[in-house]
């Protein structure tokens, strides 16, 4: 059934009609694509929706559940929803009389306005006449989408019979609905997600493009807790290609790919109502290559002092060996094929490297994405050299796990001003052990007590001027 909109005057009448019958048109083609759930009740359980408000309506469960308007002016308001950023979206929901009466529609008004007006779409359902529900499908109008706050009501204001209301979902482009997504405000709660390829999950916090590739659309995301690779097959934006674009409410499922190496994010149709800024700065976070591990894929990192075991010139899809000097390698992958260092000849110098954290089987590896991040560690005079020694590195805290306390150490090259933060997995802050605290270059501890933390995973975080590094703690009780 398709809506007969209610307006002010002729003319908008016949907009809203033309539009109604473009979406329609839209609507009868058939898209391998999936939407964005917006609003989904199905009024079933017998007890009021959580966030929905109402009047002279019931809830029951007999008769498989539904909500019953109990008099002409039975009111059923919804929730806020977003429809921002949506070409398409789409109303259903199933109606029935209750009992005697003579007949009359269901009315659905909308609002965006937050409730003060409710004449921006007014429609009516089709007519029931029995307690045979009818199936009802309204596309929404152009005055709609786009708008970020929107209200809708259903009302028995032109009905003089009681009404039956359930299944009422409110979905984007097409019709089909996603399952919901499970919010998480931090790349480090997504990582620890379940990878099914089903479960789907949203980031309300906002992620920086590392590197893009054009290969599978793969995007390195990070943020101050962790990173993450995605390969998107069309959902996201053509124009999210630039380092340092930042997302917000990106959604998609997990899955695990290179023989469970590698963590991956799959942005779904979900991902519609997105939020992106430009020009943000996305600084490496620096490391040993003895610290890297898999729990590091998809970030952004520095490895100083190293160098490559071969020589002659960089091939595609090729996998070579740094080493620290100390006996201590790293697989270096020539993964982006597109990289304007393939086909030059591999450095013999002692190397600072940038690069994205991969990894394959049960190793990381680590991926630069363009000759760039090569940078040339020149010789060094003996007091340079202790410099060296010197690093900005944060350690591995000691034990690991541990309870209650343990140590922190980290070292730098240079005096300065030093934080040192705690969150927890969903990235909420949980202890500042250092806010912008002066310190003299070389190696420092601190004692971390976690006496008042429960058991769990978490992050800690320090940073010193342009120099950051995040590592992972286990608090066990």
């Amino acid at each position: 059934m398709k809506h007969f909109y209610k307006t002010v005057s002729t003319k908008t009448i016949h907009k809203l009609f033309g539009l109604f019958a473009a979406l329609t048109i839209i609507a009868g083609f058939s898209f391998n694509v999936q939407a964005q759930t917006l609003l989904s009740e199905e009024l079933r359980d017998g007890v009021a929706p959580a966030s929905w408000t109402s009047t002279d309506v019931e809830f029951t469960t007999s008769a498989s559940g539904y909500a019953k308007f109990t008099s002409v002016t039975g009111v059923l308001t919804s929730p806020a929803f977003d429809l921002s950023g949506l070409s398409e979206a789409t109303l259903n929901y199933s109606v029935a009389k209750f009992g005697s009466g003579d007949n009359g529609p269901l009315t659905i008004e909308f609002s965006i306005d937050g409730g003060t007006t409710w004449d921006a779409v007014v429609a009516n359902s089709d007519t029931a006449t029995s307690s045979t529900y009818l199936n009802q499908e309204l596309a929404l109008p152009g005055n709609l989408l786009g708008e970020a706050s929107v209200t809708l009501r259903f009302t028995t204001e032109n009905s003089p019979s009681f009404k039956r209301l359930r299944d009422v979902l409110l979905v984007g482009p097409n019709g089909i609905s996603l399952d919901p997504a499970i919010e998480v405000a931090t790349i480090a709660e997504l990582r620890a997600g379940v990878a099914d390829d089903s479960t789907r999950y949203r980031l309300t916090g906002e992620a920086l493009i590392a590197f893009y590739d054009s290969f599978n659309d793969r995007r390195y995301l990070v943020d101050e807790t962790a990173g993450i690779f995605s390969e998107d097959p069309g959902n996201l934006p053509d124009s999210l290609t630039n380092i340092g674009d930042g997302i917000t409410g990106i959604e998609g499922t997990l899955s695990l790919v290179n023989r469970d190496a590698l963590l991956r994010f799959n942005p779904d149709a979900g991902s519609t109502n997105l939020t992106v800024t430009t020009g943000n700065t996305v600084t490496p976070e620096t490391i040993s290559i003895t610290d890297l591990s898999l729990d590091d894929t998809g970030k952004l990192v520095k490895v100083s002092g190293v160098a490559f075991q071969e020589t002659g010139s960089f091939s595609t899809g090729t996998n070579y060996t740094i080493d620290d000097g100390n006996g201590n390698t790293l697989t270096f992958r020539t993964d982006f094929f597109g990289a304007d260092y393939i086909g030059e000849t591999i450095p013999d110098d002692t190397l600072s490297i940038v690069g994205l954290v991969g990894g394959f089987g049960s190793d990381p590896q680590i991926f630069a994405r363009s000759s760039a991040d090569f940078e040339v560690i020149t010789a060094v005079s003996n007091e340079q050299e202790l410099d060296l020694v010197n690093t900005f590195k944060l350690d591995q805290n000691y034990p690991n796990p541990f309870n209650p306390s343990t140590n922190i150490s980290f070292t730098l090259p240079n005096a300065g001003n030093v934080t040192l933060t705690v969150y927890n997995v969903v990235g909420q802050r949980v202890a500042t052990l250092l806010n912008n605290s002066s310190y003299s270059s070389g190696s420092h501890t601190l004692n971390f007590d976690a006496t008042n933390l429960s058991s769990g995973i978490y992050i800690y975080r320090l940073q010193a001027g342009s120099n950051t590094s995040i590592k992972r703690m286990t608090l066990i009780k």
